[in-house]
């Protein structure tokens, strides 16, 4: 774990060189939670064969967002950019986020996910977007949720304490983590539009310009 550790702040100083911007207050740490292997995380099978997996879900929600953040000179980088490659991997996005917290002061952890109720059926009942935040990102949570819930239209499931999400509980730095819409629920065919998904990244994208502009 230590010799990952190393390698990691060494790949650090890589990710930052050149996502230094007068415009950007903060680094962003977008982290699309889960990777290929991770078990579970996808939706039941339709009656025409088709799925949603999660992994790829916050991957595309986080590749737009990643645009939008460069095309804007905000500072950011990726936790998993190979999915294939993760399956076990909140110890690694944890330390993904510590190598970069004992080199810098100002950054902010933003994880993106779909959500699930309970059960291996649909379940129309499971519906609507809400963030969870650890201590010190209640403030931003706030942000964040009020922008997901005015892109998606999804019922406002609020800010909720979590403190109890290893990723969230582990990062010495504001952190969140969003669900955005339930893909075993009332959800998830407007989880499978590519319009849904950019209204998400668009979503995250406004909350983070907006703490720029208001966060000290």
């Amino acid at each position: 774990m230590k010799a990952a550790m190393i390698s990691l702040r060494r790949s650090a100083k890589y990710l930052l060189t050149d996502s230094r911007s007068k415009m950007s207050r903060f680094h962003y740490i977008i982290d699309p939670g889960h990777g290929e292997m991770t078990h579970g995380k996808r939706s039941p099978i339709t009656e025409d064969g088709r799925q949603l997996l999660e992994y790829e879900f916050n991957q595309e929600i986080a590749g737009r967002l990643s645009e939008l953040l460069t095309a804007h000179s905000i500072r950011h980088s990726v936790t998993i950019t190979q999915p294939r490659n993760h399956a076990d991997d909140v110890q690694f996005r944890a330390g993904y986020t510590k190598g970069l917290t004992d080199v810098l002061d100002d950054v902010i952890f933003v994880s993106i996910h779909g959500n699930a109720g309970p059960g291996n059926q649909f379940n129309d009942q499971f519906t609507g977007v809400e963030t969870f935040a650890n201590a010190k990102g209640e403030e931003i949570a706030e942000i964040f949720q009020k922008h997901l819930v005015r892109r998606t239209k999804l019922r406002n499931r609020g800010v909720k304490d979590g403190r109890w999400i290893y990723v969230l509980r582990n990062a010495n730095c504001p952190a969140i983590l969003t669900e955005n819409g339930f893909f075993n629920g009332a959800d998830f065919e407007m989880m499978m539009t590519d319009e849904f998904r950019m209204e998400v990244a668009k979503a995250h994208y406004e909350a983070i310009r907006e703490i720029e502009k208001k966060i000290k």
